[in-house]
């Protein structure tokens, strides 16, 4: 029914919104359901349902808003494309800066893109521009980022001060007070304080996942290294002296012989950001992230790519950046990491004398008109080698300027880092090149 209302009316963005919901969340059903929902024509489409969403943000109307919010709860909690994520939190925030639940998700934003610090300003302003409802809820939740990033006094003091009369007003703050004051416990090493705090976590009614998130925490707190590695990433976070870093990241290397995949992840970046590439290439190459953690593998690899660029081991980087390049537009390779694999490729390439500036003819612009796509550049094939150059969306239309080499060049677009369409605008012959259909050629 959506699908006939938006035939019907194909630039509005009430059924494009509803759509673009329905088809991302029904492609990431269990393996057997989206078999099941094929045989009922339930169709789950990642790609579609992202592209449907941006195009429903993009459109003034009743849903506009609500696209807009789907679309960032989607790139934060399940792509994690922060960056693009927070492009649309901001336009949410233009529109109702008082509101909650927008606020809350602009805090997650910033705390995923490694700003805890200014996802903390954005809770207190709230909290103090909000009736005591909102107060508390912003209050709690900045002293969970706080939490998160390892500074744990700052968030017990914040706690504290929220008062009984906090869980009265919210009624899921209970079960999530516990989880957290039971990590502030392990790291205080008050044992018994912190297994009187679990066990109320599990004892309370669930709260928006607050018994699942209690009993991860729980197990990852049991390991000893854990406080040394929050340690370490509160250094990290809140951008902590070099010598005080370097001090942490040594003790954590002393506590952690299990080379557990959060350990290396945060053992490497300690050492990207106080310039030794090697060890951080070295640690960031152990971690082994599991089928259901690509936000870790995303971080990851990126971590890993800047660790080997800093090293100079170019070879290593453009094997890496190949794999990541490969599966541009997949769920866990963000627009981030994408386009870093992108400039490491451009970097390692040989300049092709034919597409010299100086050697090569006239500029020619490249364009394909926008539908709603996340990413869109021309491919060639030149000497045998594969050559990309990404186009920018401006006004509508995705563009970009290369300079011709003679006698033209042979190309086609890449939609979304997956699908290669021909130039509907170009005018000669399509070419069928190595198991890929090359646009027409441009003169």
């Amino acid at each position: 029914m959506l699908e006939r209302v938006g035939a019907a009316f194909p630039g509005a963005p009430e059924p494009r919104a509803s759509i673009g919901v329905f088809r991302y969340y029904a492609a990431r059903l269990p393996r057997s359901a989206r078999a099941l929902g094929r045989l009922v024509r339930v169709r789950g489409d990642r790609r579609a349902g992202l592209a449907d969403l941006r195009a429903a943000a993009a459109q003034p109307g009743l849903q506009q808003s609500a696209a807009r919010f789907f679309l960032v709860q989607i790139l934060n909690d399940s792509e994690d494309d922060n960056l693009e994520a927070l492009e649309w939190v901001l336009r949410l925030r233009l529109e109702a800066p008082r509101r909650v639940a927008v606020v809350l998700k602009h805090a997650d934003v910033l705390a995923d893109l490694e700003r805890p610090d200014l996802a903390v300003h954005a809770l207190l302003q709230a909290a103090a521009d909000g009736d005591s409802v909102a107060a508390t809820q912003c209050r709690f939740l900045a002293g969970r980022v706080e939490c998160e990033a390892g500074r744990f006094a700052v968030a017990a003091e914040r706690f504290d001060a929220l008062g009984p009369q906090a869980t009265a007003q919210v009624t899921w703050l209970a079960p999530w007070l516990a989880v957290y004051r039971a990590q502030i416990a392990v790291v205080r090493g008050d044992a018994a304080a912190a297994r009187q705090y679990w066990n109320a976590a599990r004892a309370l009614p669930d709260a928006a996942g607050s018994r699942g998130a209690g009993e991860a925490a729980e197990a990852r707190f049991g390991a000893a290294v854990e406080p040394w590695r929050m340690a370490v990433e509160e250094a990290l976070a809140w951008d902590a002296p070099p010598e005080t870093l370097r001090a942490r990241v040594l003790q954590l290397e002393a506590h952690a012989p299990d080379r557990a995949a959060r350990v290396e992840l945060t053992r490497g970046s300690a050492w990207l950001r106080l310039g030794e590439f090697e060890r951080a290439a070295g640690a960031l190459a152990r971690v082994e992230p599991g089928d259901d953690e690509a936000a870790l593998a995303a971080r990851t690899a990126t971590r890993r790519l800047l660790a080997l660029r800093g090293a100079g081991d170019a070879a290593a980087a453009a094997r890496l950046a190949q794999r990541i390049a490969g599966r541009e537009g997949e769920w866990g390779i963000p627009a981030a990491l994408a386009s870093l694999a992108r400039s490491t490729l451009a970097a390692a390439a040989p300049v092709s004398p034919g597409l010299d500036l100086v050697a090569a003819g006239p500029l020619q612009v490249f364009r394909l008109k926008d539908t709603g796509f996340a990413s869109v550049s021309i491919e060639w094939l030149q000497e045998g080698s594969l050559h990309t150059v990404p186009l920018a969306l401006r006004d509508g239309w995705w563009t970009a300027q290369r300079p011709l080499p003679s006698g033209g060049l042979d190309y086609v677009f890449r939609i979304n880092g997956t699908e290669r369409v021909p130039d509907p605008e170009a005018s000669t012959a399509v070419l069928d090149f190595a198991d890929v259909v090359w646009s027409r050629s441009q003169h």
